[in-house]
C-alpha cells in the first residue's frame, strides 16, 4: 500500500468513494449522499489539484482518503482540521487506514503544523479508538453536530493531536 496526494486523473476514484462513504456510514460526513452526488464532475480535476486531500492505494486501486483543510489565518496557521478520512469497508482492518492516517500525519509535520483537529460522531466509538490510538484526545462535545433525517440529533466530540508533543489542556 501506498500513500500519496490525489492528483487531477484521481478525480473520479476520490468521487466514487466519497458517494460511497456517505452512502455507506452517513454519521460520518457532513455531507448526505445527495449532497456528494451533486458535486460537479467538471469540477473534479480542480478539487484534486488544491492539494488538500490524500489516498492510499493497493496498486492503482485507491482504498481510501483523508482530506486536511489548513488554517489561513496567520494565528491559526499552526493548525489543520482532518476529516472526511474514509477507507472502504473491504480494507477496513488490513492496515489501510493506519498507513494513511501516519502518512498523512508525517506529511503534516514537515509542513510545520502543529495541531490537527477533527471532529468525530460521539457514537462511532471505533473510529474514536482509532483515533487515541494515534495520540488524538478528546477536547470537547459539540451536541446536536448534526441532525440526521431518520435518527435526529447526534453529538460530535472534538479531537486533538499535539503533533509537537504540547500539553492539548492548554
Amino acid at each position: 500500500m501506498t500513500v500519496r496526494r490525489l492528483e487531477p486523473e484521481d478525480g473520479e476514484a476520490w468521487f466514487r468513494l466519497l458517494v460511497e462513504g456517505a452512502t455507506l456510514f452517513p454519521a460520518a460526513f457532513l455531507q448526505t449522499p445527495g449532497e456528494a452526488r451533486a458535486t460537479p464532475r467538471d469540477r473534479l480535476p480542480s478539487i484534486m489539484r488544491d492539494g488538500h486531500h490524500w489516498g492510499v492505494f493497493e496498486g492503482d486501486d485507491l482504498v481510501g482518503f483523508a482530506s486536511i483543510r489548513f488554517q489561513t489565518l496567520s494565528r491559526m496557521a499552526h493548525r489543520a482540521y482532518l476529516g472526511p478520512f474514509y477507507i472502504r469497508p473491504a480494507w477496513q482492518g488490513t492496515g489501510a487506514a493506519y498507513r494513511l492516517l501516519d502518512g498523512v500525519l508525517a506529511i503534516l509535520r514537515e509542513s510545520g503544523i502543529r495541531q490537527v483537529d477533527l471532529w468525530v460522531a460521539e457514537a462511532n466509538g471505533r473510529a474514536f479508538a482509532f483515533y487515541e490510538r494515534h495520540g488524538f484526545v478528546k477536547v470537547g462535545r459539540m451536541p446536536r453536530a448534526v441532525i440526521m433525517e431518520d435518527t435526529g440529533p447526534e453529538a460530535d466530540l472534538l479531537m486533538v493531536a499535539m503533533l509537537d508533543g504540547a500539553d492539548p489542556s492548554v
